[in-house]
């Protein structure tokens, strides 16, 4: 039951990342999709490391793949600076309905109260 909870709740927020408003201007900044920077900037809080880019860098040239690949599914990830700016420039009521539906799949799982 763990890991399809855990595939379910990764999936749903893989669902609402890729909702999340683009309020870049177009051009060369359009390299990193919009649910990669969330992501990984989610990913920054989940594995609790120091410096997360510089431990998954390392990971992927020793292993060929890393955890926000094989955990979010973030195809691109940019520098730590790049994901602050960005995350900077989204409203907080935007991730309201994150914590609420991840709580509804908890609660339907019967971990929490929904």
């Amino acid at each position: 039951m763990g890991g399809e909870l855990f595939k379910r709740l990764i999936d749903n927020f893989g669902r609402m990342c890729g909702q999340v408003p683009d309020n870049r201007r177009s051009g060369h900044n359009e390299r990193y999709k919009t649910a990669d920077f969330v992501k990984s900037a989610f990913g920054v809080f989940f594995f609790q490391h120091r410096s997360m880019l510089d431990y998954q860098r390392k990971m992927k040239e020793k292993r060929g793949r890393n955890n926000p690949e094989t955990v979010f599914g973030v195809r691109s990830m940019p520098s730590d600076t790049w994901i602050r700016e960005q995350m900077d420039r989204i409203p907080p009521e935007k991730f309201s309905g994150f914590f609420d539906s991840m709580l509804k799949i908890a609660g339907e799982a019967g971990l929490a109260d929904g």
